[in-house]
């Protein structure tokens, strides 16, 4: 939400700066992005990881936004030795606009873990 919500005010501010910048021939842009993710099962164990970046420049407006999670489950004996599992996941936006006349920067994280036999442990941040 952190990601989408921070990729929409730089796409708003975008068209808002684009007006400002006194020389529209020189402008010039860039994007990139990068999206990777694995995932490994075997005896008793699954995990699964992803992740994304994206970058984008333009006329007076530099977006970042990347975002990542991970889950996993074990499970080591029958008597209720290491039975867990675990997730989280996290997002970071920023954006600069017109050389640091407005700067934004959001993070959203949270993690979740649970073992044996009803333990559960999670918490989140922004």
């Amino acid at each position: 939400q952190v990601l989408c919500a921070s990729v929409a005010l730089a796409l708003a501010c975008t068209g808002a700066v684009a007006d400002m910048h006194e020389h529209d021939d020189d402008w010039k842009s860039k994007a990139s992005s990068v999206a990777s993710s694995s995932s490994f099962s075997g005896h008793d164990v699954a995990k699964t990881m992803s992740y994304t970046e994206t970058y984008a420049e333009g006329a007076d407006v530099e977006a970042t936004a990347n975002a990542g999670a991970h889950a996993s489950y074990e499970d080591y004996d029958w008597w209720g030795g290491y039975t867990g599992a675990m997730s989280n996941s996290g997002a970071h936006s920023s954006s600069v606009i017109a050389d640091d006349a407005l700067t934004t920067d959001a993070g959203a994280y949270d993690w979740t873990n649970a073992y044996g036999d009803g333990k559960a442990y999670g918490d989140s941040y922004a």
